[in-house]
């Protein structure tokens, strides 16, 4: 899971597998550490019941809340991701949760090794 925060903005990407794990555990996490005492620890959860998504930021961690069926409807597509606008007490953020696509290098690199096989 690649976490990355612009001014107004919180994008993730998530591999195939990750994108599988979610759908199917309803959860997904990753903790970085640090120091010995410090971690950060951020994780996408998926909820019932909800239409809209919600971002919180709490002591050294990032929690997103994304309605069950707005994954569902992306896994189930050809989407590549979710894009929302939160309203937030002080504005608007945009959060941004995709597929990470194989890099174009890396895809060219495996292509051109597979017709030389």
């Amino acid at each position: 899971m690649k976490l990355r925060l612009e001014k107004e903005s919180v994008k993730v990407r998530l591999s195939s597998l990750e994108i599988d794990m979610l759908n199917r555990e309803n959860s997904i996490q990753e903790t970085i550490k640090i120091s010995d005492q410090n971690l950060f620890k951020f994780d996408i959860n998926l909820t019932e019941g909800v239409e809209i998504c919600h971002v919180n930021f709490g002591e050294n961690s990032i929690s997103i809340n994304i309605p069950t069926n707005k994954v569902s409807d992306w896994v189930n597509s050809n989407q590549i991701g979710i894009r929302e606008v939160i309203n937030t007490d002080t504005g608007n953020l945009m959060l941004v949760v995709e597929e990470d696509l194989q890099p174009r290098r890396m895809k060219n690199i495996e292509e051109n090794h597979a017709t030389k096989g």
